[in-house]
């Protein structure tokens, strides 16, 4: 196992039992995996070691850049998903957002399920996206998905989750 693989699975486990206790992601646990993550990686790889790196952190942060615009998710999340795709690389990265997106959809539809607010969550969303189409502005948009009713959770859990997929099935 690579340094990196050790400091991407204890940064995401220990991002995740924070996450579950105090919804929170905390930057003295990224910053470390940050410093660690660039170095083993510029160290063991040189140059091109040092630029996927990077490259890989600049991919992470800017898959979550727009859900973390509109309000949907914490800096935390978006920080997270940065320090793995610097850890791991932009194709890594990738591949574990799209596995953290499959597990944030599985999330939300068992918590709407258990609360009974399928029905509701689809229709506000239906709203939503004909107001976006229509060009409706923005905060019409934010107001309609941010119903009082609507269904949150940590969304570490789920980058947790994603990265694990990621990492044991790639």
């Amino acid at each position: 196992m690579k340094p990196t693989d050790v400091i991407l699975l204890v940064t995401v486990i220990i991002c995740l039992v924070t996450d579950l206790r105090e919804q929170k992601i905390y930057n003295k646990v990224l910053l470390p995996a940050l410093v660690l993550g660039l170095a083993a990686n510029t160290l063991g790889q040189g140059f091109s070691g040092l630029t996927t790196s990077l490259l890989g952190f600049l991919a992470g942060m800017g898959l979550l850049l727009i859900p973390f615009m509109l309000g949907g998710i914490g800096a935390g999340d978006v920080k997270l998903l940065g320090v793995i795709g610097l850890l791991k690389g932009p194709a890594f990265v990738f591949q574990a957002f799209l596995m953290t997106a499959l597990a944030g959809g599985v999330i939300a539809l068992v918590l709407l399920a258990r609360r009974k607010a399928m029905g509701e969550t689809f229709r506000r969303l239906g709203t939503a996206l004909t107001s976006l189409l229509l060009m409706i502005p923005r905060g019409a948009v934010l107001e309609t998905l941010q119903h009082p009713r609507a269904i949150a959770f940590p969304y570490g859990i789920a980058i947790s989750a994603g990265t694990f997929l990621a990492y044991f099935m790639g």
